[in-house]
């Protein structure tokens, strides 16, 4: 070894090294994710444990890294949606999916008050629960500005209700003696996660599909307003503390512009329309890349910061509305 060049045991010493050695397990997790197609829910489970055991760090650039990533991802996830279908929910789709929307959120800021979490884990559950689950909370995040630990446990509880809904919904359908377009309509309504919907009702009655997908396309759309709004909201709340006006850009994200135009790429040029599936799996790997080095962000300190609240939260509003979306189901279909 020559004279000046460090000795292996003296770069394990180095906090250099480590960082270094840190983030190259983070990038080769990263190309494993696309590789292999890792799940959205799996990917973030990953990035939470190889933080909490110190194996990665995703410091200095992981937060930014995953804030532009989950906006791609929303803009092409865009070019899988024909809006054409919303019609096809028809005005009785449509208008309970505004109005559960609505419900969620009314609903959500009371819970907040009984198991006191803040405005802003609260608005992220109440947008995963009223839209569609992880690609909800995710936008919503990157214009509201929370804490990863925020972000993640957000994302955790809902997906882990996602997971309980995929099973448990099926056999509790057929115990209430819904039809397939009953079935489809609840599961549209009250399961997060477009993929879980769809499980949901290939296992009860593949007849329940067609609703399901139709209605939880209607509710998926309202990603774009609810984002805007909430960035018009935060923007307002950061005017009245500095007292500088907010940006267009603060007020109407250009990713949420972008996400129209590629709604109505995918809607009205065929060509782009054909290739939705692919749009889906580049969307859904990306977005599995971008909550991996969320979960990587983690620290135990930050995920006791936030406690156990925001999960009961979630399981509380979850049971709510899905006992709403049940009465609803069964009243209109």
């Amino acid at each position: 070894m020559t004279a000046g060049t460090p000795s292996i045991d003296e770069m394990k010493k180095s906090p250099s090294w480590h960082h270094d050695w840190r983030v190259f397990v983070a990038m080769v997790c990263v190309v494993a994710i696309v590789v292999f197609h890792w799940m959205p829910p799996t990917a973030l489970l990953l990035g939470i444990g190889l933080a909490l055991t110190g194996m990665v760090d995703v410091s200095g650039w992981g937060k930014v890294a995953s804030k532009y990533l989950i906006q791609a991802c929303v803009v092409i996830l865009g070019l899988s949606m024909d809006l054409r279908e919303v019609l096809h929910a028809g005005a009785t789709g449509l208008g309970l999916a505004a109005a559960t929307i609505a419900l969620v959120f009314i609903a959500g800021a009371m819970l907040a008050k009984v198991f006191k979490t803040d405005k802003t884990i609260t608005t992220l559950i109440s947008s995963g629960t009223a839209i569609c689950g992880g690609s909800a909370i995710a936008a919503v995040s990157s214009v509201i500005g929370p804490t990863t630990a925020q972000t993640s446990v957000a994302l955790a509880t809902v997906f882990l209700l996602n997971a309980a809904a995929l099973y448990i919904f099926p056999p509790l359908g057929h115990a209430a003696g819904l039809t397939a377009e009953q079935f489809g309509a609840w599961a549209a309504i009250a399961i997060h996660d477009v993929s879980s919907v769809v499980g949901a009702a290939s296992t009860f009655d593949p007849a329940s599909l067609h609703p399901a997908t139709t209605i939880k396309l209607a509710r998926a759309l309202w990603i774009a307003p609810l984002t805007m709004i909430l960035a018009w909201t935060w923007a307002k709340r950061g005017e009245n503390a500095t007292g500088k006006r907010p940006s267009i850009g603060s007020i109407l994200p250009i990713f949420i512009v972008l996400f129209l135009g590629a709604s109505a790429a995918g809607t009205f040029v065929k060509e782009i329309g054909a290739q939705a599936d692919v749009a889906k799996d580049v969307a859904k790997t990306g977005m599995s890349c971008a909550l991996f080095i969320i979960g990587g962000g983690l620290s135990a300190s930050a995920i006791a910061k936030v406690g156990w609240r925001p999960l009961a939260l979630g399981a509380t509003l979850w049971v709510l509305i899905s006992a709403v979306a049940l009465g609803a189901a069964k009243m209109f279909y």
